[in-house]
């Protein structure tokens, strides 16, 4: 069960890499799989200064570069987060 459960998450996760890879969108990905996957990839980027901790490993958001959405993107991210920030910590 244990294995199932980990081939799930990889099958997951590399099916959210490819679509990162094809469309306008912005994803969260846990840094280890970002790390294997998508690092190199010079078309996914991650947004900086933010990473989400998760009980078992932090996580990335990340963002097609070319989209023509990304800054749009990346802005309306860092400012819903600092809201949660401000307010939970």
């Amino acid at each position: 069960m244990c294995l199932t459960k980990y081939s799930r998450i990889n099958y997951n996760e590399i099916q959210k890499a490819n679509l990162l890879k094809s469309e306008n969108t912005i994803g969260f990905m846990p840094k280890f799989y970002y790390d294997a996957v998508l690092k190199d990839n010079d078309n996914i980027i991650k947004i900086e200064g933010f990473e989400i901790e998760f009980p078992l490993e932090p996580h990335l958001i990340l963002v097609y570069k070319h989209s023509k959405y990304a800054e749009e993107l990346i802005k309306i991210v860092r400012s819903g987060i600092k809201k949660i920030q401000v307010q939970y910590l």
